[in-house]
């Protein structure tokens, strides 16, 4: 079982949350309710003591979506603070956070993957993989894995302005599932 924390919850609004720029809101976007229920809503109440429910939310894609949107002053501040998440569209401008213990960048990294994260095979083969517009944050998370024995690449998509980082190798694979 995963023990999770306030970084792992950093690495969710990361990825998948947004700060509003005029008063201390945080939001968490996804179209999975269960993770949503089961992750992060215990996460919420664990660190705010605020007990948070998805409610439904139509993109402007016409996906279902489900939002969850609260107010806590203080970890709207320490996400900005401490993880380095801006306030606002934070797609291009994110930045790494300053943590200094492996199991602080292994928890940021996990709950990033939790939000953004795939799994799928190529040829019977499993590979992880996160998108982003900011290649510094996967440059990041290149090393953070490389610091836990872990290899992965990062590829360029030009033509959508994103950037890909992969775990391919069955045994890295392994790896980051046994993290």
């Amino acid at each position: 079982m995963i023990q999770m924390s306030l970084e792992m919850f950093a690495g969710i609004v990361g990825s998948d949350g947004h700060l509003e720029k005029g008063q201390a809101v945080i939001r968490v976007i996804s179209k999975d309710l269960s993770f949503l229920e089961q992750i992060v809503v215990p996460l919420i109440e664990d660190l705010s003591g605020i007990k948070a429910q998805p409610k439904p939310a139509i993109s402007g894609f016409g996906k279902r979506k489900f939002v969850i949107a609260f107010t806590s002053q203080t970890l709207w501040k320490t996400l900005q603070e401490r993880f380095c998440i801006p306030k606002g569209k934070k797609s291009d401008s994110i930045i790494k956070p300053e943590l200094k213990s492996p199991k602080e960048k292994v928890d940021f990294l996990l709950g990033w993957f939790a939000g953004d994260g795939s799994v799928t095979t190529d040829r019977g083969k499993p590979k992880l993989e996160i998108w982003s517009k900011s290649e510094g944050i996967l440059e990041w998370f290149k090393e953070v894995l490389q610091e836990s024995g872990i290899e992965s690449r990062i590829f360029t998509a030009k033509k959508v302005g994103k950037f890909l980082l992969r775990i391919r190798k069955r045994e890295h694979v392994k790896l980051f599932h046994d993290k």
